[in-house]
């Protein structure tokens, strides 16, 4: 046999041997392929860091939005609003005064309870009490916790029995009462705040719209939130109010309307 044929031997030889080689690496790595478990070729991990910071951040930007919603508030009970929902609590908010507040169907303290928690939903906790009191006999029962004090009530909105004192109490007394009520929530929540309002207006009145007017002045000397809703009734001297107010001069459901209307736009802005 001469070296050529030798030589052809051998290549052949090499080229069945690699060919070999060749299919057994590849039975190899598709029978590694077929064995891999769902995990290794599913899609890429997400970024839990970058979730986690927009998860975080959410809270707060549903908080910066209800701030919004204080802009027409003074700013002393945008404070409040503000120091509680930083603090991840809620605004304990309380409605009271005279039972003027459950005139109209509903009253105005319905509507705007209503109000308060659409617009602020899980952040704020809101209680209404009526009393058929003079601001004389709401004070001399708070001893007897007619209102529980120790809840902790943030914002009060106060309609201080100015009505109901008419001819019973004096202009003077009655302001101390308000007085009085400030300094008891304030021994409960250092940074407590009242906003007062009138009651509604009645008709042809004489000595009654004097004493909302020094209720209005007595409010500003001492720095107390007003929300003078009379602005939105018709002139109380026109028979126009008669269409707002019920019997003995009550609010009917349009006075009730009327006054909640204000209230809300005052702790709800748009």
């Amino acid at each position: 046999m001469n070296k050529k044929v030798i030589l052809a031997y051998i290549v052949l030889i090499i080229c069945i041997l690699l060919l070999v080689a060749s299919y057994t690496q590849w039975k190899d790595k598709l029978s590694s392929f077929g064995q891999q478990s769902p995990t290794t070729v599913s899609s890429p991990k997400p970024d839990t860091e970058s979730d986690g910071v927009k998860e975080s951040l959410k809270p707060e930007q549903a908080i910066e939005q209800l701030l919004t919603l204080t802009t027409h508030q003074d700013k002393q009970v945008q404070e409040v609003f503000r120091n509680r929902l930083k603090a991840g609590e809620k605004v304990n908010f309380l409605i009271t005064g005279s039972s003027l507040m459950d005139y109209g169907e509903p009253g105005y303290a319905e509507r705007l309870k209503t109000a308060l928690v659409a617009a602020y939903g899980d952040y704020i906790t809101v209680t209404a009490i009526g009393f058929d009191a003079t601001s004389q006999q709401f004070t001399d029962k708070l001893a007897e916790e007619q209102i529980d004090l120790s809840i902790g009530y943030d914002v009060i909105l106060f309609e201080p029995f100015t009505l109901n004192n008419n001819g019973l109490v004096a202009i003077e007394d009655g302001h101390a009462h308000i007085n009085t009520f400030r300094t008891r929530l304030k021994e409960h929540v250092k940074d407590a705040v009242i906003v007062l309002h009138p009651p509604n207006p009645i008709y042809a009145a004489t000595y009654y719209p004097a004493q909302v007017t020094a209720l209005k002045s007595f409010a500003e000397a001492e720095g107390i939130p007003y929300v003078n809703h009379w602005t939105n009734w018709p002139d109380q001297a026109t028979e126009e109010i008669l269409s707002l107010l019920g019997d003995k001069s009550m609010p009917n459901s349009d006075g009730a309307e009327v006054w909640a209307n204000t209230l809300i736009t005052y702790f709800i802005a748009n």
